[in-house]
């Protein structure tokens, strides 16, 4: 547990930190097919990472007026993710190391709750919602040079 202690007229108590996750599982796998070839995969399990929510909202003259709760009450859905890649690694007689990598973050294209936040539109309707990274599947290709 990572807790924080905080002595203000509006903060005093004992509430979770913003980073804390009260479980996380990663497992990191390599596999060399060859010389030249090698694979890898990353998963990552993590739960109850903690937000401060709402107790009501109205809207006033077109602003968000807001009361929230205990700081760091709530907890996010549980996070997971996988990625993978492959490399191949050319074979120099000058450069030391060389290759291309081809990896896949979130490759099961999981949407995960990263924070919530407040959705306000023409300054007469709000929504209070879960947001998530804006792609599910992002694929990356480069090229790498030791020398």
């Amino acid at each position: 547990r990572a807790l924080r202690t905080f002595h203000d007229k509006n903060l005093n108590g004992e509430y979770p930190a913003n980073h804390e996750r009260i479980s996380e599982f990663n497992f990191v796998g390599t596999y060399d097919i060859n010389t030249h070839w090698k694979i890898g995969a990353t998963y990552v399990f993590a739960s109850g990472t903690p937000f401060t929510s709402p107790l009501y909202s109205y809207l006033f003259s077109g602003n968000l007026i807001t009361q929230y709760g205990e700081h760091n009450a709530r907890r996010l859905s549980p996070y997971s993710r996988l990625d993978i890649s492959i490399n191949y690694k050319f074979k120099t007689k000058h450069i030391k190391d060389s290759g291309i990598n081809l990896s896949i973050y979130n490759t099961l294209a999981t949407r995960n709750e990263i924070f919530w936040r407040w959705k306000v539109k023409d300054g007469k309707e709000f929504q209070y919602k879960p947001s998530s990274f804006i792609g599910g599947i992002m694929p990356s290709l480069s090229y790498y040079i030791k020398f």
